[in-house]
């Protein structure tokens, strides 16, 4: 059930205790209380570090005083000469009401001065302490506990993550994370460090023994100052001083430097040729020993532990930086709601998975499990047991691990911690700023370290290992000795890496390998002291750390040399970084934000305008709403976006993506996609689509350019109507032209038909004409005549034997005077009408082809029958029947 609670004054006591909304005080409560909800978090690794927030509130109930933490309460580091930070002030206190879910409701307890609880069943039993969640216990002065059932157990302990414990200066961070030794730290879902002095890091990693480091998904590191990086990388209970290096590394011999296991051998390259004289302790190469390459990997490790230990001690100095970076975000927001098994702690912080633990300024713990987030913008997302911690860092797979500014993992079981530290693929782990891994199980280790090759290791500043199990310490242009390395077997079946003292009895480099140690123990130093001046000054409404910081708006934070935040909200991190428009975000030197709403991310970067956005060294959005991501990108237009390196969107609503995309000013709505895509002036609407596309005309999509052309594929048919304005295919288009060409083939073949039956109408015309020429009808009486064409006077009927023929069946037709036809009238009109029916077919013929063919034909069996029965003798011109 739900409880409302908040925090009374024991008088008894002489402290503040959480009580039920129903409970009443004695005497006369004070007017005019405002709540103001109180939290902060110092993260450290490695060493401890304590922090503490002064809050400050208009209307003043009653005032508090911090005091010093005796010196006697920090025994377990006096050797080491770390104490807690004596932090002196006033501060008001004021009435506290918030929200809990626990179907077993039962109020908290409070026994201690400047402390605080929040949450169902919690107690809190030491001064200066802070407990926020159901369950949650802290048992100690200074002590702080976050998270549904975390456990903060001694001294300094701090616990954050459901289920959590920490004891005496120790720090665990994750889901069921337990730092149970001496100043132990703990981070990662599951981790342990038991040893006094441990550093655990990772999904379940483990560190057992005394002084020792496990960095790693499952990493772990049994021994006394045993060092395991890497995934599932481990050292052996009986391995004292060793190191494992590598995913699944193992080392189970004393003072030992293991890069693979039984199985698993690694090269290490880039190795610079080693000295070789009496005193030299130098690795050799495979060009100076060409018969033991094998033998360079073990060696190579062996000599870096003194680097080893320097990059966990800068590593510390980062994450403590981490710590005080989020402890500064944290001390300006509210606490915004509490709930049985998820914490989320900032503005805009969302714990949307079961056990998650959102805390920063819109950061988000979305993993479906036990998921964390810690820092503006964190995001852990992984399905289970995701870690992120430090701004914008990013954990976005399973039992991923990502700490430091922008870290990001994107593998399963991965680690990243630095800032800008990526982990690109499976059992990754990359340590240092910039460090990346980019294939499965890979190590890198240091500033911009790289490592691409499949379970290669790149070990050192700028190391580059592109070879798959191999072990670098260089790149191609800087290569590295390895010192202080351990005379190695000599025999057929040895893997392990010899020295110069062994090719040539020598022993020379000792002393080096030394300097080289304490060095990295001064760097070691040097970073716990950066670690703690870090944290050291934080305040309640506004916050300026660093020289000449300036941080004068409303609830602002400016951190770094000269940074100035002066609008309400705003923040500017860096040096020279300035944040002036509200809620303004400038994070890098020399970054400007100068509107409200504006982003400036990188060196240099500026955001002039309303709401706009520029991320990347000298980046620029000097428009509303304006956005440029990359080097040197320029988004001058209003809503313009700019996205790759030196692209540009000048022009209102355009949008520039790729390497050298531009659009020019007056090309309004314009797209360039692609590296070096151009869109003209005056070419507004128009979309340049490819690299080097170029679109020179409003409203039109460009693929290419004047001398390069593109297809397009994979179209779909386009609608064909007389108002569609679709696509069409060549499919369509070669459905078309087959239409044509069988429409053009019946053109042809109706032609070849008209021709024929015109060519046949002819010479029935030319039959019809010469039966007219033998037999004719007079048109003003009717009568017919034979051979009024012709000369002759005879009209001869003979056959072709010469015999002479009777005309018989003549009847008598119309006789007049004049009459000199042998035919009867009957007959006269009876061929008259046949003459009439051959001129009709005639004209017909003309008229239809196939109609014309036909009268043609009968035609001319008409005119071969008066063929047969009149004709003309040639010599004489006499007509013959």
């Amino acid at each position: 059930m739900n409880h409302i609670y908040r925090l009374i004054w024991n008088t008894a006591l002489g402290c503040w205790m959480v009580a039920s909304e129903h409970t009443k005080g004695r005497g006369k409560r004070a007017s005019g209380a405002r709540a103001v909800a109180t939290a902060a978090v110092a993260l450290v690794l490695s060493l401890p570090v304590m922090a503490a927030n002064d809050v400050a509130a208009d209307d003043a109930e009653e005032q508090l005083r911090f005091t010093v933490v005796p010196e006697a309460v920090m025994s377990p580091f006096a050797a080491q000469g770390i104490a807690p930070r004596a932090v002196a002030g006033i501060l008001s206190v004021h009435n506290q009401t918030a929200l809990t879910s626990d179907s077993s409701y039962k109020n908290a307890t409070l026994s201690g001065d400047h402390s605080i609880v929040l949450g169902s069943r919690s107690a809190v039993s030491g001064g200066y302490s802070t407990a926020y969640g159901n369950q949650v216990v802290v048992s100690g002065p200074d002590g702080s506990a976050f998270g549904f059932g975390a456990n903060a157990d001694g001294i300094g302990a701090t616990a954050l993550g459901a289920k959590a414990r920490a004891s005496h200066f120790a720090l665990a961070v994750g889901y069921s994370a337990s730092a149970t030794g001496t100043a132990d730290v703990a981070i990662g879902n599951k981790a342990v460090a038991s040893g006094t002095y441990s550093n655990a890091m990772g999904y379940s990693a483990t560190a057992t023994g005394a002084n020792s480091v496990a960095i790693g998904t499952l990493a772990k590191g049994a021994a006394s100052s045993a060092v395991s990086l890497g995934n599932r990388a481990e050292v052996a209970a009986a391995a004292t001083n060793s190191v494992a290096l590598g995913s699944t590394s193992s080392a189970t011999a004393a003072n030992t430097v293991s890069v693979g296991n039984a199985t698993l051998k690694r090269k290490i390259v880039n190795v610079a040729d080693g000295a070789l004289s009496a005193t030299s302790t130098d690795a050799v190469t495979g060009k100076q020993l060409h018969t033991t390459n094998t033998n360079v990997t073990a060696a190579s490790n062996k000599a870096t532990a003194a680097q080893t230990t320097a990059t966990a001690a800068a590593t510390a100095a980062n994450k403590a930086q981490t710590g005080a970076d989020l402890a500064t975000t944290t001390a300006n927001t509210a606490l915004a709601k509490l709930a049985s098994t998820k914490v989320e702690l900032g503005e805009g912080a969302a714990a949307t998975g079961t056990r998650g633990t959102a805390i920063g300024t819109r950061s988000a713990a979305s993993g479906r499990l036990n998921a964390i987030a810690l820092g503006t913008d964190a995001k852990a997302s992984g399905d289970a047991s995701s870690v992120a911690i430090g701004t914008e860092s990013h954990a976005d797979h399973q039992y991923a691990v990502a700490i430091g500014h922008r870290a990001k993992v994107t593998g399963n079981t991965s680690t990243a911690i630095g800032y800008e530290a990526l982990a690109s693929g499976a059992g990754v782990t990359a340590i240092g700023r910039s460090a990346t891994g980019s294939a499965d199980y890979t190590v890198a280790l240091g500033h911009n370290a790289k490592a691409s090759g499949a379970s290669a290791i790149a070990l050192g500043h700028g190391s580059v290992a592109t070879v798959a199990n191999t072990v670098s310490v260089g790149s191609a242009s800087q290569q590295r000795k390895i010192v202080n390395v351990a005379d190695g077997v000599l025999s057929a079946a040895s893997t392990e890496a010899v020295t110069g003292k062994q090719l040539h009895a020598t022993d020379g480099r000792v002393a080096a390998a030394d300097n080289k140690a304490t060095a990295a123990q001064t760097t070691a130093t040097t970073a716990s002291t950066t670690a703690n001046n870090a944290v050291a000054k934080l305040t309640s409404a506004q916050t300026a750390l660093g020289k000449d910081a300036v941080a004068t708006g409303t609830n602002a934070t400016g951190v770094g040399i000269h940074a100035k935040a002066s609008g309400a909200n705003a923040t500017a991190l860096g040096t020279g970084a300035e944040g002036a428009g509200s809620s303004a975000v400038a994070l890098g030197a020399g970054t400007k934000a100068m509107t409200a709403g504006t982003v400036a991310l990188g060196q240099a970067a500026s955001a002039s305008q309303a709401n706009a956005m520029a991320m990347g060294a000298q980046a620029s959005s000097t428009n509303s709403y304006a956005t440029a991501v990359g080097y040197q990108a320029a988004a001058s237009g209003s809503s313009a976006v700019a996205i790759g390196s030196v692209s540009s969107a000048a022009a209102q609503h355009s949008l520039a993506f790729g390497d050298r995309a531009s659009v020019a000013a007056t090309s309004a709505a314009g797209m360039a996609l692609g590296r070096g895509a151009k869109v003209d002036e005056n070419a507004s609407k128009a979309v340049a689509l490819g690299t080097e596309s170029v679109a020179t005309v409003a409203n039109a999509i460009s693929v290419g350019n004047a001398t390069l052309k593109r297809k397009i594929v994979n179209v779909g048919d386009g609608l064909v109507a007389a108002g569609s304005s679709e696509a069409v295919t060549g499919n369509q288009l070669s459905a078309t032209n087959t239409n044509v060409t069988a429409a053009d083939n019946k053109a042809v073949a109706a032609q070849t038909t008209a021709t024929a039956a015109a060519t046949a109408a002819n010479k029935a015309q030319t039959g019809a004409d010469l039966a007219n020429s033998l037999v004719s009808q007079v048109s003003a009486t009717g009568n017919v005549r034979l051979g009024a064409q012709n000369t002759g006077r005879t009209l001869d009927v003979r056959n072709q034997g010469g015999l002479t023929r009777t005309v018989s069946g003549v009847t008598d037709g119309a006789l007049s005077a004049t009459s000199t036809e042998a035919v009867t009238g009957k007959q006269l009109h009876a061929t008259d009408g046949k003459v009439t029916a051959a001129d009709n077919k005639a004209v017909a013929a003309q008229t239809t082809a196939t109609a014309a063919a036909t009268a043609a034909s009968k035609a001319q069996t008409g005119a071969d029958l008066a063929n047969s029965l009149v004709s003309q003798v040639s010599g004489t011109g006499n007509v013959r029947l």
